[in-house]
């Protein structure tokens, strides 16, 4: 069985009663997520550009809508992060040849060369994530997490 009990990140040493959480994916999964995120952020130093971009590079003239869905952001939030990949001439926004309503993305050379760079750092924060799990563990983790998502999405 798990331990029902953590150490207070207040230094304190005192240890807190998880109950119920002790054993909720959720709250795990929270956790895991914010603990990536905080340690993604300092490596890279532009949260959300590297998705954004590794998607815009694979996908060339993706719409911002296409986009917000793929990342699962809102689209008004898509807004301030294509702003910042335009300010940092990372991607540039076109008119669609489809929907002159809609733009179509595509990233600079510059963008493509910060891609490059931040690669090999995301693969190695990957590998910090998944130490002590073999390749079929890791392939497991990834199915669980996508069944998840889709269930999440299903509700």
């Amino acid at each position: 069985m798990p331990p029902r009990t953590i150490a207070a990140e207040t230094g304190e040493g005192d240890e807190l009663d998880l109950g119920t959480l002790t054993d909720s994916i959720g709250f795990a999964l929270r956790g895991a997520h914010q603990a990536s995120g905080a340690a993604f952020s300092a490596l890279t130093g532009k949260p959300g550009h590297f998705a954004a971009l590794t998607l815009i590079a694979n996908n060339p003239g993706i719409t911002q809508m296409r986009l917000a869905d793929a990342l699962g952001r809102s689209r008004s939030t898509m807004v301030p992060l294509l702003d910042a990949l335009e300010r940092d001439g990372l991607a540039i926004r076109e008119a669609s040849p489809r929907d002159a309503r809609s733009h179509a993305l595509a990233i600079t050379a510059a963008g493509r060369d910060w891609l490059a760079q931040m690669t090999p750092r995301v693969r190695g924060h990957d590998a910090a994530l998944t130490r002590g799990l073999t390749a079929a563990n890791r392939a497991a983790l990834m199915r669980i997490l996508r069944i998840m998502k889709r269930n999440i999405a299903a509700t």
